[in-house]
């Protein structure tokens, strides 16, 4: 009995002691003692939280009394290096002496992304006939940029440069041409408030075209302009003004234009409008020309597929601003401004036209989407193009000619997924003027195949009804087998047909393009 007391006096003493050193929020758990003779005493639970902070004596030490922590094994992740861009490529070479090499460096996780591209691409010899005879193409491409965002603000900056060279096949004295094109472009945006925005921009263009014993020329573009866009709930309105300024020797072209544009838009509906002022010293007969656009577009989700049905109608009057290098890029064997006496650097077309766009899906793999377009030319600004008529041939090169249309165009688009095959098929159509660099009717049918690593594409265009060119379809051909997550080889037939009876596909009246060719080809991605 005497143990007893004892030891329920040391257990006391312990309570005291801790509820001391412990004042705050401290519960202890159920506490067990044993007695001599080995009956057990319980202790209940003692709640020593305290209402309001315990004042220790005057000269009490506070001791914190600190447990050791547990060691713990934690087993790393492992985590996948990934890196802040992309790099992907593609590698060429095959007969009749072609070659290609295509590189793009993408940093798209970065928060300033940037982007750059190289491209370069040449053949000789076509269907057998010698370089030295002018029967050679060359087209190196460079262009790249940059996006910096700090708070609300965002500069873009862009650059391109970009050389072509072909040879005249002997049909004229100079032996080659080449045009060389540099752009660059800077953009500043910056968000006022969480709706509206405001921007400004500059591009600037240096055209230059050069032929062997003819003098050279030079074309400079110039186009600054500034918007202010407002954006809430659907809706966006946005005012622009632009001035463009093209110079070429002492001749130089001012436009200017400023518009309204106005859109509202949800899930299932789009109407928009725009409306503009275009004024210049080569716009044409009119002093000012009044510009506008009204449309709108309608989409039906349904249940039998998975793409929604469509239906999209706009029109009004159009009217742009033509220049030298967009119009001699496009249009292979052609120069503005060459024929005898000299050409007025190109001005305004301006065309009344109307716009259907309809989507049929008939099931998630099959769906039917057509364009119909119509134009006519407005107030004599008629439409700009290469005349491919010996008459208006110099030096090899065919001059341009400004003339009026009414224009019928429609392209029909069938896609078709059946398993692992792809097909898409198509119809395009021009009534009534056709463009001289397009065919009057025009039929493509495509497909891919993938399998594993084996992948397959085929295409051929039919040219029913071809103008300036060759009525032989053309065929090409591109099997693939990837080598492993990062690489693919792959050997690709472009014009099958004509490679197989070596003759050439004629273009522009009587020059010849390219036609007929087998490359081995490395594509790569990182």
């Amino acid at each position: 009995m005497k143990n007893i007391k004892s030891k329920y006096m040391v257990l006391a003493g312990s309570l005291f002691l801790s509820g001391t050193l412990f004042a705050e929020g401290i519960y202890l758990p159920d506490l067990t003692t044993v007695v001599e003779d080995n009956s057990e005493v319980f202790i209940p639970e003692i709640d020593m939280e305290m209402s309001q902070e315990v004042e220790l004596p005057f000269g009490t030490v506070k001791t914190e009394v600190v447990l050791p922590e547990p060691e713990v094994n934690v087993e790393e992740p492992v985590i996948e290096e990934k890196n802040d861009f992309t790099m992907e490529g593609q590698v060429g070479v095959g007969y009749p002496g072609n070659f290609n090499v295509k590189y793009l460096l993408n940093g798209i996780t970065n928060e300033n992304p940037y982007e750059m591209n190289f491209i370069y691409d040449t053949m000789k010899n076509y269907s057998g006939l010698s370089q030295a005879d002018g029967f050679y193409d060359r087209n190196l491409s460079v262009s790249g940029n940059k996006i910096f965002n700090w708070d609300v603000n965002q500069l873009n900056l862009e650059g391109m440069f970009n050389d072509t060279e072909n040879g005249f096949q002997n049909l004229a004295e100079p032996a080659f041409y080449n045009r060389s094109e540099y752009d660059a472009a800077v953009t500043y945006r910056r968000m006022l408030s969480k709706s509206f925005s405001i921007s400004t921009s500059l591009e600037g263009n240096l055209f230059f075209r050069s032929i062997e014993k003819v003098e050279d020329a030079k074309f400079g573009y110039l186009n600054p302009s500034v918007q202010g866009k407002w954006e809430r709930n659907g809706f966006e309105i946005s005012l622009e003004g632009n001035y463009s300024l093209e110079n070429s020797g002492n001749e130089n072209t001012h436009r200017s234009c400023f518009s309204l544009n106005l859109q509202w838009r949800n899930r299932f509906a789009e109407i928009f409008g725009k409306a503009g002022t275009v004024l210049g010293n080569n716009i044409g007969n009119n002093k000012v020309l009044v510009p506008f656009t009204l449309g709108t577009a309608v989409t039906f989700p349904v249940k039998f597929s998975d793409r929604d049905m469509s239906i999209g109608l706009e029109g009004g009057l159009s009217s742009e601003g033509k220049t030298v290098h967009f119009l001699e890029q496009n249009c292979p064997f052609s120069a503005f401004g060459y024929e005898e006496g000299g050409q007025k650097l190109p001005g305004e077309v301006s065309d009344w036209y109307g716009i259907l766009k309809v989507c049929l899906p008939v099931k998630s793999s099959f769906a039917l989407d057509m364009n119909v377009e119509y134009r006519r030319t407005a107030f004599g600004n008629g439409f700009i193009q290469p005349v491919y008529s010996e008459d208006y041939i110099v030096n090899g090169l065919y001059a341009f000619s400004s003339s009026d249309r009414q224009l019928i165009a429609s392209r029909e688009n069938v896609t078709l997924k059946a398993g692992p095959v792809n097909m898409h098929m198509g119809w395009i159509s021009y009534f009534d003027f056709v463009p001289s660099t397009a065919n009057e009717q025009e039929v493509f049918v495509s497909a891919d195949y993938s399998y594993k690593n084996w992948d397959v594409f085929g295409e051929i265009d039919f040219p029913l009804v071809a103008q300036n060119g060759d009525s032989i379809p053309v065929l090409d051909l591109e099997g693939g087998y990837k080598l492993n997550k990062h690489a693919r080889i792959a050997v690709n037939l472009k014009d099958t047909v004509k490679l197989i009876d070596s003759s050439n596909r004629m273009i522009a009246g009587q020059y010849a393009a390219r036609s007929g060719s087998v490359s081995v080809l490395l594509d790569f991605k990182y």
